[in-house]
């Protein structure tokens, strides 16, 4: 019987129909940050991507006599903005480890994690190949953002991770990833093993990542 994994650092998918996988929407506390609101997010480019994107934001709060920096927010009627005082601004600002400098944080609704067939679905709605980043126990938020980043350039469908022992969606890796985190499908399973079972079932493809793998450039 033929194997279609193999470790290297390269990629091949065949084109996939519309799934059946499901995921959890459980959020777990994040260990590695201790974020006292997980739904706010801080940095200009991070919430002007947010807006960007039609992501839903519940409000957007303004250090007073930063007003000046900010102008793209008063032209966004989709969110509520207050300029509060640099006091209230620092209270609000307790327990955020990334971007409060800028003066500027906003409250989205959630940080949403998609299921693995929305991600397939994404591709097939665009007649393309699925390509798709499975991540296993990343637990570094900057390192997760970064790689969300990474992906999104890339042409990525989506990101899948365990619902276990990965890094939480929150602030910081938003503010990592750019606020590409806005415009990238996250995935949760519960297990990732049977996840890939079951994607190479249905003909996609996969590459193993590995520091001692054949060179992406030389892989077949």
């Amino acid at each position: 019987m033929r194997n279609n994994s193999k470790k290297t650092n390269t990629s091949k998918f065949n084109k996939k129909e519309k799934g059946t996988f499901k995921s959890t929407n459980t959020f777990n506390k994040n260990k590695f940050y201790d974020i006292k609101d997980n739904n706010l997010i801080t940095g200009k480019n991070v919430i002007y991507e947010a807006i960007k994107s039609d992501t839903k934001i519940e409000e957007i709060y303004i250090c007073e006599g930063y007003e000046d920096n900010f102008s793209f927010v008063f032209d966004n009627k989709k969110s509520i903005t207050k300029v509060i005082s640099k006091e209230e601004f620092e209270k609000k600002c307790i327990g955020l480890a990334h971007n409060k400098e800028q003066k500027i944080i906003a409250k989205i609704s959630e940080f949403k994690y998609y299921d693995v067939d929305d991600i397939l679905q994404d591709a097939h709605d665009k007649n393309q190949k699925p390509f798709i980043i499975l991540l296993d126990e990343i637990t570094d938020p900057m390192n997760f953002g970064s790689i969300i980043r990474s992906a999104n350039q890339a042409g990525a469908h989506g990101i899948i991770i365990k619902e276990k022992n990965n890094c939480e969606l929150n602030n910081v890796v938003a503010g990592a990833s750019s606020g590409a985190l806005f415009y990238t499908k996250v995935a949760k399973v519960t297990n990732l093993s049977k996840t890939i079972e079951d994607l190479k079932k249905d003909g996609i493809w996969f590459a193993c990542a590995d520091m001692d793998g054949e060179n992406m450039y030389k892989a077949n």
